[in-house]
């Protein structure tokens, strides 16, 4: 199965959306933070990365962003959880807020 990073600054919706992969056999790890996303992210090199856009520290778009920069032939996919109805950055996923598990 995946190895998945999940960063959220809300624990609940962290938890909401980890339970979800979890529950499909993932291996999933969370943050509360993008800074502390893009150093995991970068130590595990997960399969998925599932990132809300606006966390303290460091933004989803800037975390996507630096991971472009600094390693770019990571293959890390990016899930994208926004309250907009689009997202600026080209990411493989973006779902808009509020997300259930059935997303």
């Amino acid at each position: 199965m995946a190895t998945i990073v999940i960063a959220d600054d809300d624990p609940d919706a962290a938890d909401l959306v980890a339970y979800a992969f979890e529950e499909a056999g993932h291996t999933v790890r969370t943050v509360l933070d993008g800074a502390s996303a893009l150093r995991l992210i970068t130590e595990l090199e997960p399969d998925v990365a599932v990132l809300d856009q606006n966390m303290p520290k460091m933004t989803g778009t800037e975390v996507v962003s630096a991971m472009r920069t600094h390693r770019p032939a990571l293959a890390t996919r990016i899930l994208m959880i926004t309250g907009r109805s689009h997202c600026e950055m080209t990411v493989d996923r973006f779902l808009i807020k509020p997300v259930t598990p059935r997303s």
